[in-house]
C-alpha cells in the first residue's frame, strides 16, 4: 500500500493521482491526516495540473519532489496532500538509512567485539554508515593531527 501510494503521487507514473491508491496510502497515516478531505484535494489538484498543461506554462511538476514543492506553495488549498506528499518524500530515505544502520551494526559488532565500549562502537558505526566519506579521508593527515593533539602519546604512529 505504501509503495503503491508513493507511486500514485509520482507525476511520471501511469497511476498518478489515483484516488483509491492514495486513500489506501493515507489510511496508513490517518493519525496525521484528515483522510476525508483528501479526495476533494486530489480532484482539485488533477484539475489544476490539467489546466497548467493546457496553458503550456511549462511549470508542471515532473517528479515527486517537484510535486511536493508545487503543492507546498499551495498548501492552503492542499493541506492534507502537502502532508501526505511530505511523508512520501521522506519515507524511502528514512527507512533506507535505518536499514543501512542495522546492517552496519551487524557487521561491526561481531561476537569478538562484544566487549567494546559504546563510544568506540558509535565511532565505528559512523565510519561504516558513511563509508563514502570515510574512504576519502587522508589517513596521513589524520595521524599527523592526532600526533599534534597528543604529543606525549606513547603509541608509535
Amino acid at each position: 500500500k505504501i509503495m503503491k501510494g508513493i507511486d500514485a503521487l509520482t507525476p511520471s507514473s501511469d497511476n498518478f493521482l489515483n484516488e483509491h491508491t492514495i486513500s489506501e496510502f493515507a489510511d496508513e497515516y490517518s493519525s496525521l491526516l484528515t483522510v476525508d478531505c483528501l479526495n476533494v484535494e486530489i480532484s482539485n489538484l488533477k484539475q489544476t495540473i490539467k489546466r497548467k498543461k493546457e496553458s503550456d506554462s511549462g511549470d508542471c511538476p515532473e517528479s515527486l519532489l517537484g510535486l511536493q514543492s508545487y503543492v507546498h506553495r499551495l498548501r492552503d488549498a492542499f493541506a492534507e496532500l502537502d502532508k501526505l506528499i511530505t511523508i512520501a518524500c521522506t519515507l524511502p530515505v528514512s527507512t533506507a538509512s535505518c536499514e543501512r544502520s542495522f546492517s552496519t551494526l551487524r557487521i561491526v559488532k561481531s561476537y569478538l567485539r562484544t566487549s567494546m565500549g559504546n563510544e568506540r562502537l558509535h565511532d565505528l558505526l559512523i565510519l561504516g554508515i558513511h563509508r563514502g566519506r570515510a574512504s576519502k579521508l587522508n589517513f596521513d593527515d589524520v595521524v599527523s593531527r592526532f600526533a599534534r593533539k597528543f604529543p606525549t602519546c606513547k603509541i608509535q604512529l
